[in-house]
């Protein structure tokens, strides 16, 4: 059991901490023994013993230095752990070196006979209260910040050789999850006439397919089947050819059967209010989402999701409910979730959707990169909501091939997935795609690619789920509750869900990165 000192007003985000590394914790009473000991923020603790192992987030002292407006980068067994706040700087006399950059020392060790002492110099709850509602700036997506920092706390107990348990992110048996997303921004063709879209396809699809193939970013198949569908765009909008844009089958077919959500755009011709982006008017979609419902019951008895692509849920609570119902009435049942528009999103929307009453949110994530917004890949709950949790996203279509943003080409763009789904790989959670409803036709041609990447991740032992299945997977991790000497008190659901337990029995002291392996059991209640 980790005994935790902090502030009474910083109790919100410790309660968070511990439910994304899952592990029995007790704040400070006073008088009270503490064999494990966390401080966070607030006064040191008088304790009547000594603690066996005691971590203490300490950013200020009388010698602060590296304090700068930019992320100072870390080095932590062999990671780069970018810290937004203020760093402390310790001198060789104070301990072995954990944390260190190439100017300076910012988290030692120092053992005694009695306790494993570890100063780490920032504070931890300041940098995730910046990571879960802020989250990190684009040039450090690629850095799972957050899901480092658990794993640095994670570090020193072991290395300590303390005897503590921990619920996973991930089913007993599995990897972790994957979260296949879609959102359908266009439905038709037909419906843009000969509109900005319309002509900006016709153009990438002639011209800029000719470009690419030249480059060789592209083999002559998907040249040719781009002049193809610009030479059919004519007839596909006359009503006399298949519209290419349409793509719920294709979509079926690339799955294969692995379950997908789909985010509907509520109402035809509205782009919403307050975007505060470029041309704001182009956010309106042109289709009418009751128009598609059989095509949205077709996707549903095939396991899949609908949820909501909001305009201007992310801002006001009525909107909300309104949108949502809205999707219901096209799909035959109440979305769980929902997703932002051009991930529209402020300081106050999280708790605008919880009041709407949707258990999930999957905004959280780049425009213009793959990686990790909030710096995890575990489900959590914003600031300030009460039910809602958010599904984060990592790796989105168009941030990898659209030339404003990374501007990939195939084989670059594998080269930027695979280190964020490695990540999701070693430490559980949720890797969560977002595949646009027209990126598998012409001219965009990501049906290949998206495949492939599905191949591989089908082959790392990764469960398929909605985003919906696995917000309520995490919610019920989240219900398990631990009694004060460890046991688990209530696992409501345990052996369905596949909840699992990993054991770290006491030891010697090791080197950090060094102690051995837990031992992984499902998890059972230790109570009926």
């Amino acid at each position: 059991m980790i005994t935790v000192c902090c502030a009474d007003a910083d109790r919100p985000l410790v309660n968070e901490l511990f439910e994304l590394f899952k592990t029995p914790f007790r704040f400070h009473t006073p008088g009270k023994e503490a064999r494990i000991l966390l401080h966070c923020s607030g006064p040191a603790p008088e304790l009547p013993a000594l603690p066996t192992c005691a971590i203490t987030y300490s950013p200020t002292a009388q010698d602060d230095s590296g304090q700068s407006s930019s992320p100072r980068a870390v080095q932590f067994l062999g990671h780069e752990l970018p810290i937004y706040g203020p760093l402390r700087a310790f001198s060789p006399q104070d301990g072995e070196p954990i944390l260190a950059s190439s100017d300076g020392v910012w988290a030692v060790r120092k053992m005694d006979e009695k306790t494993d002492a570890f100063r780490l110099g920032y504070d931890l709850l300041s940098e995730l209260r910046l990571l879960l509602t802020d989250g990190q700036p684009q040039e450090w997506a690629p850095v799972p910040t957050l899901d480092l920092h658990i794993a640095l706390l994670r570090e020193c107990l072991r290395a300590a050789g303390v005897e503590f348990c921990e619920v996973p992110p991930r089913p007993h048996g599995v990897s972790h999850f994957v979260c296949l997303t879609h959102d359908v921004d266009f439905a038709h063709l037909r419906d843009h006439g000969l509109d900005h879209s319309t002509l900006g396809f016709l153009q990438r699809a002639t011209v800029g397919s000719v470009r690419k193939w030249l480059r060789r970013d592209i083999p002559t198949r998907y040249l040719a089947a781009n002049l193809l569908a610009a030479a059919k765009t004519p007839l596909i909008l006359a009503g006399l050819a298949r519209d290419i844009w349409l793509c719920f089958d294709e979509y079926l077919r690339l799955e294969d059967g692995r379950p997908s959500t789909y985010f509907m755009i509520p109402y035809k011709d509205r782009p919403g209010e307050n975007v505060g982006l470029d041309h704001p008017e182009r956010r309106a979609a042109l289709y009418d989402v009751l128009s598609l419902a059989p095509e949205l019951h077709k996707v549903r008895e095939a396991g899949c999701e609908i949820g909501l692509h909001g305009l201007d849920a992310w801002r006001d609570p009525a909107a909300a409910q309104d949108e949502r119902q809205r999707i219901a009435q096209a799909s035959g049942e109440t979305p769980a979730g929902v997703r932002m528009h051009w991930l529209c999103f402020d300081e106050g929307s999280p708790a605008v959707l919880d009041r709407a009453g949707f258990a999930y949110d999957s905004t959280c994530g780049y425009n213009d990169a793959v990686g990790f917004r909030a710096g995890t890949a575990i489900v959590f709950r914003p600031p300030k909501t009460e039910t809602l949790l958010e599904v984060p996203m990592h790796i989105q279509d168009m941030a990898l091939f659209n030339s404003k943003y990374m501007d990939r080409n195939a084989a670059q763009a594998m080269d930027d997935c695979m280190p964020v789904a490695d990540h999701v790989l070693a430490h559980g959670g949720v890797l969560t795609l977002l595949w646009h409803m027209r990126s598998v036709a012409p001219e965009r041609n990501l049906g290949e690619f998206y495949q492939e990447l599905l191949q591989i991740l089908s082959e790392r032992a990764t469960r398929f789920a909605t985003a919906a299945d696995i917000a309520a997977w995490f919610r019920g991790r989240r219900g398990i509750i631990f009694g004060d000497d460890g046991a688990v008190l209530l696992a409501e659901g345990a052996a369905t869900q596949g909840y699992a337990l990993l054991r770290y029995p006491a030891g010697a002291r090791t080197a950090m990165g060094q102690a051995p392996a837990p031992r992984e059991t499902p998890l059972q209640s230790d109570v009926d």
